[in-house]
C-alpha cells in the first residue's frame, strides 16, 4: 500500500488540483483531447491492472492516482469530470481487489522468537540468551538439568495479560443444560376410507332440473335502457335527475351503475351540455366497426358518489322522485332439489 508520504502527496495534489479546476467553457479543444487521451489512457491502464491484480504493487497503484491528479488540474467541462470520476471508481475497485488479495505469510509469527521473548520479559536477559543459544541442546540431552520456572516473575505476565482480559471467568458446559428433554413426536392419524357401506352414487342432473334464470344485473341494465330510450331522446336528460333517487341511496348507486354498463357497451351517450356544462346523457345506437374506424374512441370516466354528495345533489336539482322506479328487494325462491344458475 502506499506509504504516508505518498498518500500526503497525493492529498496536497488533489487539494491543489481542486483549487485551479474551475468551469471554462472557452477552454480550447485541443487542452480538452488531451485531457481526454490521459484519463482515456489511465482508465485502460487501471482496468488492465485489475485484470492481472495479483501482479500490481501499491507502488503501481499510487503512480496512477498522482497522474489523475495532474490530469484534474486541466479539467473544464462535465465531460472530462464524468472521466475523472470513472478513473476514480476503477482506481478505489482496484484497490480494494489489493486489500482483498493481501495475505500473511505463513513463517511471519516466529514461535521461538516469541518464546524468547517472553523469558526475557519474566526472567531476565541473560536467562533469555542461554535459553534461545541452547535450545537445540536442550531438545537432544534429556538429562540437562531443568531451570527453576517457578523462581521467573510470572505475577508480571500475568499482570500484563490482565490489561486486556479483565472479565472473570464463567462456567460453562460443553454439552449445553444438563437437564435435557427429547421432544416426543405426536403420529398423525389418518382417516381411512370404510368400503363396508353401500354404494352411493353421484346425483344425475338433467336440463330439467336446472333452474334458468336471467341474472339481476342484466334484467335492470335492460330495463333502465327501456326507460333512456323514452326520456333520453334527441335532446337527451340530465344524468344526475335520471340515476337519483331521493328516497333511497342505494338505489342511486345501483342507477349508476347500471348506466356504466349502457355506456360501456354503447347503448348510452354521455355528453355535456354546450350551455351550462351539465352532464347529459342519450339513448344512441350501438356503434359499429365502421365507426371506430373513422375514429370514435371510447372514454372512461370515475365517478364518486357518496351520500353527502347525494343528498347536496337532490337539494341543487330539486329532485322530488325518481325517473327510474324505485326498486324494492326481491328474494328467488328455489323449489326443494332444484338448482339455481
Amino acid at each position: 500500500m502506499p506509504s504516508a508520504a505518498q498518500a500526503s502527496t497525493s492529498a496536497s495534489a488533489s487539494a491543489s488540483a481542486s483549487k485551479r479546476a474551475r468551469y471554462d467553457p472557452e477552454q480550447s479543444a485541443q487542452e480538452k483531447r488531451h485531457v481526454r487521451k490521459v484519463y482515456r489512457d489511465l482508465i485502460s491502464a487501471t482496468e488492465v491492472k485489475r485484470t492481472k491484480i495479483a501482479e500490481a504493487s501499491a507502488k503501481d497503484l499510487s503512480s496512477l492516482v498522482l497522474q489523475g491528479n495532474e490530469a484534474y488540474a486541466n479539467v473544464r467541462a462535465p465531460t472530462e469530470g464524468v472521466l475523472d470520476s470513472r478513473f476514480l471508481l476503477n482506481a478505489s475497485e482496484m484497490g480494494a481487489q489489493m486489500a482483498k488479495n493481501i495475505k500473511m505469510a505463513s513463517g511471519a509469527f516466529d514461535t521461538e522468537e516469541y518464546l524468547a521473548r517472553v523469558v526475557k520479559f519474566i526472567a531476565g536477559s541473560a536467562r533469555a540468551r542461554r535459553a534461545a543459544s541452547a535450545e537445540s541442546d536442550a531438545r537432544s540431552d534429556d538429562h540437562e538439568e531443568e531451570e527453576d520456572v517457578h523462581a521467573w516473575h510470572w505475577d508480571r505476565l500475568g499482570q500484563l495479560a490482565a490489561r486486556y482480559s479483565r472479565r472473570a471467568p464463567t462456567l460453562d458446559f460443553l454439552l449445553g443444560p444438563l437437564e435435557t428433554s427429547q421432544k416426543e413426536r405426536k403420529g398423525m392419524k389418518r382417516a381411512r376410507i370404510d368400503k363396508s357401506g353401500p354404494m352411493v352414487a353421484p346425483q344425475e342432473l338433467k336440463e330439467s332440473d336446472i333452474q334458468q334464470s336471467e341474472t339481476e344485473t342484466t334484467r335492470m341494465v335492460r330495463e333502465v335502457a327501456d326507460v333512456l330510450e323514452q326520456v333520453g331522446g334527441a335532446p337527451g336528460c340530465h344524468l344526475f335527475r335520471f340515476v337519483l333517487d331521493p328516497k333511497s341511496f342505494s338505489n342511486s348507486v345501483e342507477n349508476l351503475f347500471y348506466v356504466s354498463f349502457l355506456i360501456r357497451d354503447g347503448k348510452a351517450s354521455l355528453e355535456d351540455d354546450e350551455e351550462t356544462g351539465e352532464p347529459i346523457l342519450m339513448a344512441v345506437d350501438e356503434p359499429t366497426e365502421e365507426d371506430y374506424a373513422q375514429g370514435l374512441t371510447r372514454r372512461q370516466l370515475v365517478l364518486e358518489l357518496t351520500m353527502p354528495v347525494w343528498e347536496e345533489l337532490i337539494q341543487l336539482y330539486d329532485i322530488k322522485e325518481s325517473i327510474i322506479p324505485t326498486r324494492k328487494e326481491t328474494t328467488t325462491a328455489l323449489r326443494p332439489g332444484g338448482w339455481y344458475a
